[in-house]
């Protein structure tokens, strides 16, 4: 092996073997204008960590989670105070990475409990890695420095996918990975001091970022060795220079090696141009003539997985829209709305299928990773996420929905004249509140959960802000905790992800917005975001919010004569459609499906619609759950640490009950010795033998074929 491969190899074993724990500490995390500056406040409510030491600038933000926690302890004859960080259990450190906002990473010392302070053993302009003479089980170790950091990640165990970060390009792609259950590790691309112990079935995962020379030696040293490369984008090509193709794939389709139906692909391809050194090569996605889009090689003893557009913004744009087209209300029908965003790369045909989901899991089928988590909760065959948008009907309303095939969960979005309403349009700011904290409570044990439904129509955009704001306080002042859900009334939008962002400010953590019904008149059902799965909102400069987009896949607007452009239907119509994308939910890949429902229109049907839809999840075994318990559910996924310990072997701590972890099929799965019973799951054709682990405490989970 080349030194340079060495070189490469031996931080990329260090550093690359994160879990899915991930610190970050953030000073302004949207930007640097003022009101960005608002949110570290709200993050620091959110995050489970003591704060009272720490300066005002200095906040947790957890939009990875992973179980780890930090507090700032200044030390009376230090000038710098130290960082102090904790994990929910020992971790079994190899390495630890650090991203700096600004000042000098060779300033930095990292010190265990017991042992002196350690100096960088590599550092470039903000970045720096500190590799330890051994592995070292630790919960709790302290960072010192004159310096303000923006990420701090413990290194622990093998990976299977770690995501290379050289400009902050790398959190939109780890955001997907994730989001998909895949515990990607990140570290930034440094090459100088890599050794060559990395497993065999490690993927190395470069964004869009373009590599340097030094880099791109490196990683072909490291593939013909045996490692893994996933390109996600023609810009950072290393197996093969691409020439570009400049022909839009808003109307192609991409045929799945493992889908029959295809997909909807927003964005240009590449074209591939001959890879002298590599072998067998494979199409696994190819667009309606026939050109390869998604591509396998072999490169030595190591492999080489080439997607030809551009993964994140491919996925972003299927999930969000164009940015070109933001604050354009592009079907003049119900104002700006999400789906405005949508125009001109999806057709309503292509409703009926999560394109996102599919192109994502086409890419992860072809890395044949040898164990995931899995999004859903374990054991359920699927999800139907319930939700109500109050429009002003009262308590006596609300209790007849509640009551009305008596729905296991339900996320009621409430629509007050303080926290939803308008007060001077619908009634006083001093009018009580329609469902009092009491009725709240009481019902809080039948599964309802509280979120706000704004009503923004005829308030100027730049007040959005500031009104969200108030409503959000306003909630908190009388049901005693943070609205954590949202969805606009009529849907209202602004910008690209500025909406988002708003709602970020004012500590709503899962936005419902999404929603197809008003797509340039021709509205339908189905998924307008191309996904039944949540994942933080990206901005168009990657930055991950701190806000999860949840789709919304079913409303009962159609009920009623059309108001967006879409085709009304009747209560048998809806039934059947219904049911029809509960079914489509259960299909490959299996994702929740979410339900919103009106009580002002129940009188209308008589509450035949949502006894059929409670009715057909029983009947189809899938849960009903309310959307903020969906979003404690995400939060346990991303907070469950994986350390792999060899072949077959996993030291896990779960962040809450009810992850499902994925194996190869018919594996015999133990957990610290004590047989765990499996469940078949099928994603993108591949069959998985899905456990559930025990909540909340580390295990050992092993497992044979």
């Amino acid at each position: 092996m080349t030194p340079r491969a060495c070189g490469f190899l031996a931080a990329a074993a260090l550093v690359l073997a994160a879990t899915a724990a991930t610190l970050f500490v953030s000073f302004a995390p949207l930007g640097s204008t003022k009101e960005d500056a608002e949110i570290p406040a709200v993050l620091r409510a959110e995050a489970s960590t003591e704060m009272a030491d720490a300066p005002a600038s200095a906040v947790l933000d957890s939009r990875s989670g992973g179980g780890i926690a930090s507090s700032w302890r200044p030390l009376p004859e230090d000038t710098a105070p130290w960082i102090e960080v904790r994990s929910l259990a020992p971790l079994v450190v190899r390495a630890v990475a650090v991203r700096l906002a600004n000042g000098d990473p060779s300033s930095l010392r990292l010190a265990f409990d017991g042992g002196s302070a350690l100096a960088p053993t590599e550092v470039s302009a903000r970045d720096a890695i500190f590799v330890l003479d051994s592995e070292r089980s630790v919960a709790r170790w302290r960072l010192k420095g004159a310096v303000a950091v923006s990420r701090i990640e413990p290194l622990v165990g093998r990976p299977t996918v770690v995501v290379l970060d050289r400009d902050g390009g790398g959190d939109a792609l780890l955001e997907i990975l994730r989001g998909y259950g895949v515990p990607a590790a990140w570290m930034p691309a440094l090459t100088q001091t890599m050794g060559d112990w990395l497993p065999e079935d490690t993927w190395v995962a470069l964004s869009a970022e373009s590599p340097s020379p030094q880099l791109i030696a490196a990683l072909l040293d490291f593939v013909k060795m045996g490692g893994g490369l996933l390109e996600t984008s023609s810009a950072s090509p290393v197996c093969a220079p691409p020439s570009v193709r400049v022909d839009n794939l808003r109307s192609a389709r991409l045929e799945g090696p493992a889908f029959d139906e295809p997909i909807a692909y927003p964005g240009a391809l590449a074209d591939e141009t001959p890879c002298q050194r590599c072998t067998d090569r494979r199409v696994l996605l190819e667009d309606e003539a026939q050109r390869p889009a998604l591509i396998f090689y072999r490169v030595g003893e190591g492999r080489c997985l080439r997607f030809l557009g551009d993964l994140v913004d491919g996925v972003r744009r299927m999930r969000q829209g164009n940015p070109a087209l933001a604050d354009r209300d592009m079907n003049e029908k119900g104002g700006i709305q999400p789906s405005d965003l949508f125009v001109g790369q999806i057709r309503p045909a292509d409703f009926a299928r999560p394109h996102a989901d599919l192109l994502v899991e086409s890419v992860l089928a072809a890395l044949r990773l040898p164990f995931r988590l899995h999004p859903l909760p374990a054991n359920a065959p699927g999800l139907t996420i319930f939700t109500a948008d109050q429009d002003y009907v009262p308590e006596a309303g609300v209790e007849a929905q509640i009551e009305d095939g008596a729905p296991e969960a339900l996320t009621l979005l409430l629509t007050d004249a303080r926290f939803g309403g308008k007060p001077d349009v619908d009634f006083g700011a001093e009018h009580p509140a329609t469902l009092s904290a009491r009725w709240a409570s009481v019902r809080a044990d039948d599964g309802v959960e509280l979120g706000i439904h704004p009503n923004l129509q005829g308030i100027e955009p730049s007040a959005y802000a500031a009104v969200l704001r108030d409503q959000a306080n306003a909630f908190e002042r009388e049901y005693g905790k943070r609205a954590v859900t949202v969805r606009n009334h009529h849907l209202a939008w602004q910008g690209y992800t500025q909406m988002a962002e708003h709602q970020a400010r004012a500590a709503f953590r899962m936005n419902l917005d999404f929603m197809a019904l008003s797509f340039l008149g021709e509205g339908k059902l189905g998924y307008l975001n191309g996904s039944g799965l949540p994942l933080r909102f990206i901005r168009v400069d990657g930055t991950v919010l701190p806000i999860w987009q949840q789709g919304t896949q079913v409303d009962d607007h159609v009920l009623l004569p059309p108001r967006f452009g879409y085709e009304a239907m009747n209560v048998d119509g809806l039934i059947a459609e219904t049911q029809k994308l509960m079914d489509r939910s259960l299909a490959d890949p299996p994702h929740p499906i979410t339900i919103n429902h009106h009580p002002v229109w129940r009188y209308e049907t008589d509450g035949r619609w949502q006894r059929a839809l409670l009715e057909a999840s029983r009947s189809r075994a899938m849960p009903i759950w309310g959307a903020e318990r969906w979003l404690d559910h995400q939060r346990a996924m991303r907070d469950t640490q994986i350390a792999r310990l060899g072949p077959g072997k996993l030291s896990v701590t779960t962040g809450g009950s009810g992850v499902a972890l994925l194996l190869p099929e018919k594996a015999e799965v133990r957990a610290d010795g004590r047989r765990l019973e499996a469940s078949e799951i099928q994603i993108a054709g591949r069959l998985w033998a899905r456990v559930e682990l025990p909540p909340s405490k580390p295990v050992v989970i092993e497992w044979a074929q």
